[in-house]
């Protein structure tokens, strides 16, 4: 009875604890391979709060397939309960962009390959490592017509792909986990629970097994597979899940794509939360251009920017209303991934922006004989404000900013104030942020190209109602100020601290207290957050010593901390986590007074 009450128990802090975690965004983590290069391969870490498995998922390895690579692009903004995914949207991105499956090689035929001569064969070597990190792979694939056990028509037989979830074998045995994988049951299991979803039973999901491993196989050519190499060789489970190229619209692609991954991670313990699907037409707001290494103009959409012969121009940022995907592509120079690169323009052309294979926007570059750089601009010449910016760099990275508008900054960025500019040129104005002296001996108002540190050196009675929160940048001729733009200044703050406790992992928040137990001579910490959340740069200081955070903490990943018994009466210490010297939070610590351990009154 005891027992079954203590069970009752921790069954209800399970309960308890998840509902916590529920509301907990996950870890996430971005990192570029072969950057700046055509074939750049982004690849995204999302990180639970819990333990569990972690599932490959791998999009675009053959670029004609658009319901694979945005379906698996869709999950790079989830927050994760428990387990961990692995995701790369766009493994082949030559081939998306031009929209073939294959450029020198199909990509998902190298897997056997051990040569790095071509560059699939530089990403298979990734991806490859990838997969020996996970327990599970799901390939997303759109295949051609309809997958049926039988014969039915051309569109309709055993050799189609479309509608189905593909595994090399039935079972096999894993001398990773030393048991029978049973992959033909998974898959059954995962297309019954999908097509309770799906309305036309034309479009119902059928487990196709491939029978890769054995010499009778239909299909020799997939043992140069993703799914073999890692069944094979790494002993994890993994499919390829294939919607058919004939269904009505990308977007039910992306959907049905979405629909098995959610089932396969609810099959394999990952807790998350449903993606959402993203297919709003992008569109660019601008583009940033450099010509001949000067300040950066603005330039919108179907517009002609003027240069002379020889003149070089570097797209150094953009804005649109998607983040990634975006590439651009200078036409006759370069490479089809020009971004950031400079080239020197003896010849009419044009700069196309893409979101993946399509085209959403072209600037003209017209080349003449004439002196026709972008002019200075005189400041009574009338723009409309939606085309004036104010350029700034915040921690190295631009930002524009339009009249009247605000920009965030968090406490303790640094800011760099660049230029204002329009879609016209550059305007020979004055910038002052007002609360800030770049030269107290000679102030002369002219603030730019000062780098900033927004927690030292901005005066907070200058600010709007001296509360250090907002301050006014004016932009003007020293006798009168034609634009403004604010900057609002954020203090973060900690959220969140998670700390192992004899009771297991425990939450805490900012000004919370933690009990020890006599004895302990570490804390160990799993995840602190902060609002804004994913900010870098922090550290813990315990006892007068500072311990730099990873940008990765987890509770899989936790740092450990040296604490030694204090000397005071409430034997107390303090957590301090900070942001460069930004004191951002605190949770305490303290460990039970005598009276706890004994039963008997404090003197």
């Amino acid at each position: 009875m005891k027992n079954s009450k203590r069970l009752k128990g921790f069954s209800l802090l399970l309960t308890l604890l998840g509902c916590c975690f529920f509301a907990i965004p996950s870890l996430a983590g971005q990192k570029i391979y072969f950057k700046g290069t055509d074939y750049e391969l982004h690849v995204y870490h999302i990180r639970g709060r819990l333990p569990g498995p972690t599932v490959l998922i791998i999009g675009g390895i053959q670029g004609d397939e658009p319901g694979g690579y945005l379906s698996a692009d869709s999950y790079a903004d989830i927050a994760l309960i428990k387990g961990s995914l692995i995701l790369v949207p766009r493994a082949n991105l030559p081939s998306i962009i031009m929209n073939r499956r294959e450029i020198n090689a199909d990509m998902n035929r190298k897997f056997k390959t051990h040569t790095q001569r071509i560059y699939e064969e530089k990403v298979v070597n990734i991806l490859k490592r990838l997969i020996r990190e996970s327990d599970l792979l799901l390939n997303l694939h759109d295949g051609s017509g309809f997958y049926r056990p039988t014969w039915i028509s051309m569109w309709k037989n055993p050799m189609r792909f479309g509608q189905s979830i593909i595994a090399d074998a039935e079972t096999y045995y894993s001398k990773k986990y030393h048991r029978v994988l049973h992959l033909g049951d998974i898959a059954r299991k995962v297309a019954a629970r999908v097509n309770r979803k799906i309305r036309n039973k034309e479009y119902y999901f059928h487990f196709n097994n491939h029978n890769t491993i054995y010499p009778w196989t239909k299909h020799p050519e997939q043992r140069k597979s993703a799914t073999y190499f890692a069944l094979t060789r790494c002993g994890i489970p993994a499919f390829g899940i294939e919607t058919s190229k004939f269904l009505p619209s990308t977007q039910l692609k992306v959907l049905y794509h979405n629909l098995v991954v959610n089932e396969f991670l609810k099959e394999f313990g990952v807790v998350m939360e449903n993606p959402k699907v993203y297919m709003t037409p992008p569109q660019l707001d601008y583009l940033i251009i450099s010509v001949n290494n000067s300040q950066p103009i603005v330039v919108f959409n179907h517009q002609t920017v003027p240069l002379s012969s020889g003149d070089t121009i570097t797209v150094k940022g953009y804005k649109a209303n998607y983040t990634r995907g975006i590439t651009i592509d200078l036409l006759g120079h370069g490479s089809r991934n020009d971004f950031g690169k400079a080239f020197q323009i003896r010849r009419d052309t044009t700069v196309l922006v893409r979101k993946d294979r399509r085209v959403f926007a072209k600037i003209a570059l017209k080349v003449s004989k004439g002196a026709t750089r972008p002019p200075l601009m005189s400041c009574e010449e009338t723009c409309p404000e939606r085309d004036i910016y104010l350029l700034l760099k915040v921690n190295g990275k631009l930002r524009a900013c339009v009249p009247q508008g605000t920009i965030d900054v968090i406490k303790g960025d640094k800011i760099e104030l660049m230029d204002v500019i329009s879609s016209k040129g550059r305007l020979p104005l004055k910038l002052n942020l007002v609360g800030f002296v770049g030269n107290h001996r000679h102030n002369t108002g002219e603030d730019r190209g000062y780098v900033i540190d927004t927690a030292t050196d901005l005066m907070k009675r200058f600010s709007r109602h001296k509360e250090g929160k907002l301050y006014t940048v004016k932009a003007g001729n020293g006798r009168k100020t034609f634009y403004t733009f604010q900057i609002v200044l954020i203090q973060p703050v900690l959220r969140e601290m998670i700390l192992l406790t004899p009771g297991g992992w425990q939450h805490y928040g900012n000004g919370d207290a933690l009990i020890l137990r006599q004895g302990i001579s570490t804390l160990k910490i799993g995840v602190i957050q902060t609002t804004p959340k994913g900010l870098g740069n922090l550290s813990v200081e315990v006892q007068g010593r500072r311990y730099p955070v990873p940008d990765q903490l987890t509770c899989n990943n936790a740092m450990f901390v040296p604490i030694h018994k204090t000397a005071t009466r409430d034997q107390s210490l303090t957590i301090k986590v900070l942001r460069g010297n930004i004191h951002v939070g605190n949770v305490h610590v303290t460990w039970p007074m005598k009276s706890d351990l004994t039963g008997t009154p404090e003197k």
